[in-house]
């Protein structure tokens, strides 16, 4: 039977075994206490009105919504947060930690694709000096103890919970819903309020706490540095370009038969993972080839499993190109039909395409001719049927969702055009039949944005108007006088502008002044 004292030898023991654990000569209360205490005056709360478009109606907006969240400074005047904190905000104050008095802030750079954003206080008052900015550091070791600083809810004041890297993997943004890119996975708590909140370690930020795994406790992620250090890079020519996708579809596990690998004429200690498919929108089209064999990106070896080791961890091989930026070369070493070669990719611009990426604009694109509303096919379109979206939505449209980008008939195309919308008149009725369906053909001639739809249907001069749609053998018909003279009348009764085209915009970033957008970036 083990006594008070004996209870006291055994605690003397746990402590002892979390400090060789942990590296560290401390005991656990003492771990993160004085780096708190030297950054938290550099931590700010962050407090949103934003306000969303309709993407049914895109002409109207939603009501206003109040959110907040957390940012941290990085020097020269510089704010670090999530983009989904700021996204579509109307109106935004900062408030630093340790003071009473919030500041107005605006968004000067947004980046979507890895959540990430910087703000700038609208006008910085004389007697106002800036706190230390905090310095980013590397990539966490697995194991390693973190501490994740912000604003979480349930209270107004800072807070720190601690806990340790679980898990460094290549995964899913929430924010954006389609593009991947390095997280490092922490068990600690990050709820609604961390995001956009520094991680710390040893004096230094190694990442933003920015989404949880829902299903799972204590399980939250953080945007590392290196994704972040790419951010800063990428907009020190005063705009964002952002990730570029390198459009390869490989075939998991493939190279793991032996009769597979013979076939092909890898060596033993090859490796290498099979090309299925190459997006013809991206860089590696026409570069890369199906049934290719990756062997090796970057001069980094690639295995069986598609991964690479990258700082003593196993991560898909596509993280070396998600990290370069616009104008790099990333070179690929291949297997072709029994010969090794080399094959340099730039890394450029993408061409038109299919988005399956979530949008943040001012409005949605759209255009309204007779009485119909078209708009573009997207996720924000997709998910306005619901959580259960993938069970409710229009089969065709969930198809395209996913499929548009390797179907020939779409490729170069700008636009989905979905017929979306019949606001009732005598020159469109009993045209109900129609919504949802996908628009490919007015007058004969091929629709691929709503930019050409606008133009063929205003230079008509045909007695008629005739609407095909993908997978439709029916069409229906306009008489083309009476539907432009129909137009404008209905436009005035339901209170609808014919169109709107600028949906690269944030609302977040609209209005501010051009300046704000071409501010350098310390790194």
């Amino acid at each position: 039977m083990l006594t008070a004292r004996d209870g006291t030898w055994m605690k003397a023991i746990v402590l002892s075994f979390l400090g060789v654990l942990f590296g560290l000569n401390l005991k656990p209360s003492q771990l993160f206490g004085d780096e708190i205490k030297d950054f938290r005056q550099s931590i700010y709360k962050i407090r949103v009105q934003s306000q969303r478009p309709n993407v049914t109606f895109p002409w109207r907006n939603r009501s206003n919504r109040s959110s907040s969240g957390t940012g941290f400074y990085i020097g020269n005047g510089n704010i670090l947060t999530n983009a989904h904190v700021v996204a579509q905000g109307k109106f935004i104050t900062v408030q630093r930690d340790g003071e009473d008095q919030p500041h107005l802030a605006k968004v000067s750079f947004i980046a979507h694709d890895c959540d990430l954003a910087l703000l700038r206080l609208v006008k910085k008052p004389k007697t106002m000096k800036y706190p230390s900015p905090l310095t980013l550091g590397g990539l966490p070791k697995l194991r390693s103890p973190v501490s994740v600083v912000g604003y979480p809810l349930g209270g107004e004041q800072l807070s720190v919970t601690q806990g340790v890297v679980s898990r460094i993997s290549f995964r899913q943004y929430a924010h954006v819903g389609a593009q991947r890119h390095l997280l490092v996975q922490v068990d600690s708590a990050i709820n609604s309020g961390n995001s956009g909140g520094p991680v710390i370690q040893k004096k230094k930020v190694v990442g933003v706490a920015f989404q949880a795994h829902v299903n799972a406790e204590n399980t939250g992620y953080v945007i590392p540095t290196i994704i972040i250090k790419r951010f800063l890079k990428d907009i020190e020519d005063g705009f964002y370009h952002g990730h570029i996708d390198i459009g390869l579809k490989t075939m998991d596990g493939a190279m793991e038969n032996p009769t597979m690998r013979q076939y092909h004429g890898l060596e033993p200690d090859d490796g290498g993972v099979k090309v299925a498919n190459v997006m013809s929108h991206t860089p590696a089209f026409g570069q890369i080839e199906k049934n290719d064999i990756i062997l090796a990106i970057a001069n980094q070896k690639v295995g069986i499993d598609g991964k690479i080791n990258y700082q003593g961890e196993r991560i898909n091989f596509e993280m070396l190109f998600d990290i370069a930026q616009i104008g790099d070369t990333v070179t690929f070493d291949i297997k072709r039909n029994g010969k090794k070669i080399h094959v340099p990719i730039r890394v450029q611009t993408l061409k038109n395409h299919y988005s399956k990426n979530k949008r943040y604009v001012t409005s949605f694109r759209y255009y309204v001719f007779a009485g119909l509303v078209f708009t573009s096919l997207s996720s924000n379109y997709i998910r306005s049927w619901g959580r259960k979206w993938y069970h409710n939505a229009a089969l065709q449209l969930r198809y395209l969702h996913l499929m548009a980008n390797n179907l020939p008939h779409f490729k170069g195309h700008r636009d989905v055009i979905v017929l979306s919308k019949r606001l009732p008149d005598a020159v469109n009725a009993h045209l109900d039949d129609f919504e949802d369906s996908v628009l490919t053909q007015v007058n004969g001639r091929k629709i691929t944005s709503l930019d050409m739809l606008k133009e063929t249907i205003e230079e008509a001069k045909s007695q008629f108007l005739t609407f095909r749609f993908l997978d439709k053998s029916d069409f229906f018909v306009l008489p083309t006088k009476r539907a432009k003279e129909n137009d404008r009348e209905i436009h005035q009764r339901y209170g609808v502008h014919p169109s709107y085209w600028f949906d690269d915009q944030d609302g977040a970033t609209s209005g501010l002044p051009t300046e704000a957008l071409k501010e350098g970036v310390a790194q």
